[in-house]
């Protein structure tokens, strides 16, 4: 006696199976013994027709939602290039609004630079000269017997170690228009920067001059109580009788039109300057010798004129 026939070989497992799984359902409905030929016939074509249009439509959804986060990123990386291509539009007009702003004549209303205020260079970090232009500053001795004679020079420097620089003997003429094109500078201390200036002069000559030879602004069209505060020394005169006051508070007479040496070291020993008081170096005759001492003369007593 057989046992209950299975679940998936009656009519109703094989139908199911036909519509869930065509291969297996095909396979059960031609093995088994409940349809005659032209169904089985029927029902292949039908579970065949059935199987080959769920395969493709799975097929098409696989692909679509494959593709879905694909234009996701394409979309997302669409959006940062348009970011970036507009960050980069706005950078370019700010540059190029600056270089317009640069190279455009001043306004008639604006303020020109005031060539009496230059710039500081003393500080911590590095002072930047590369692209300033300005006029070569030469030396003078202040322990000359006599007002030093113009024309003054500044050393030509050349560099004999890593982080040093020597003069070379050849030299530059004081005031000389140059431009800084490059620099050089070691820090030593408490701001202070030693080094070398490479300068470019309107005919085209280079050369290397020391920071301090390096003068930003025309100071000898600038008074003297401003010119005082930026560089140093300079040739004044006396634009009327002065009364000036030695290193022992006593008040000198000095005569008007008397040559000075202002600014310097040596001049300011045991000098107290007062707010609008300059020290400068008088050559005149003393008791027991001939030569410069220092005295302290009113700003507004002094003219420039080298």
């Amino acid at each position: 006696m057989q046992g209950p026939e299975p679940w998936f070989q009656r009519p109703w497992g094989v139908l199911l199976a036909l519509v869930l799984l065509a291969p297996v359902g095909i396979a059960l409905l031609w093995t088994g013994r409940h349809f005659e030929r032209p169904a089985r016939i029927g029902l292949t074509v039908a579970s065949a027709i059935w199987f080959a249009f769920a395969a493709v439509r799975g097929a098409a959804l696989r692909r679509t939602e494959g593709a879905a986060p694909q234009a996701a990123r394409v979309e997302k990386e669409a959006a940062r290039a348009e970011r970036d291509a507009a960050r980069a539009g706005k950078d370019a007009a700010g540059q190029a609004a600056r270089v317009e702003k640069a190279a455009a004549p001043p306004s008639v209303d604006a303020a020109p630079p005031d060539p009496c205020e230059p710039r500081r260079h003393r500080g911590r970090s590095e002072p930047q000269y590369v692209g300033l232009a300005g006029f070569v500053g030469g030396d003078v001795d202040p322990d000359a017997d006599r007002l030093p004679e113009g024309p003054w020079h500044a050393p030509i420097l050349k560099q004999v170690r890593p982080t040093r620089w020597a003069p070379s003997g050849a030299t530059l003429e004081h005031k000389t228009p140059v431009v800084v094109l490059e620099q050089d500078l070691h820090h030593t201390s408490h701001g202070f920067y030693r080094g070398a200036l490479l300068v470019r002069t309107e005919d085209g000559r280079t050369a290397h001059i020391a920071p301090d030879d390096f003068v930003e602004s025309a100071y000898w069209t600038c008074d003297a109580a401003r010119a005082h505060r930026f560089y140093e020394p300079f040739v004044a005169r006396l634009v009327g009788p002065a009364r000036a006051v030695d290193r022992d508070g006593l008040w000198v007479d000095v005569p008007a039109d008397t040559r000075v040496l202002c600014g310097v070291t040596s001049a300011s020993n045991d000098l107290y300057a007062k707010d609008g008081q300059i020290p400068c170096l008088t050559w005149r005759q003393w008791k027991l010798r001939f030569g410069g001492g220092g005295l302290l003369y009113d700003a507004a007593q002094l003219e420039i004129v080298y």
